[in-house]
């Protein structure tokens, strides 16, 4: 008798066990898809932070091709801090960086 009593708490402690690890898995699965779904949204966020910023830098790029020629035109209108950025802003800019 007590060996079926044995066998019998052995069944029970392992079925018990194996929906400890079937909950855990629901858990971690249901862990998984929320962190999923929150680095998809960060995602998105940077692919519209880095178009933002591609827009930006295709403007001041755009701004700087231009500027020299408002320098050297109104050079002599320009107060000192004028001239000081018109002559910043119409430097090449340095290797390895977008013009």
């Amino acid at each position: 008798m007590s060996f079926a009593l044995d066998v019998f708490a052995e069944r029970k402690r392992r079925e018990s066990a194996e929906d400890e690890i079937r909950r855990i898995n629901v858990d971690l699965e249901h862990r998984v898809s929320e962190r999923t779904r929150q680095l998809a949204a960060a995602n998105k966020e940077l692919e519209a932070f880095s178009y933002s910023y591609r827009m930006i830098a295709n403007a001041v790029a755009q701004h700087r091709r231009i500027q020299p020629g408002f320098v050297t035109n109104y050079h002599a209108q320009l107060d000192a801090t004028g001239r000081m950025a018109g002559t910043h802003m119409s430097c090449k800019p340095a290797h390895g960086q977008p013009d």
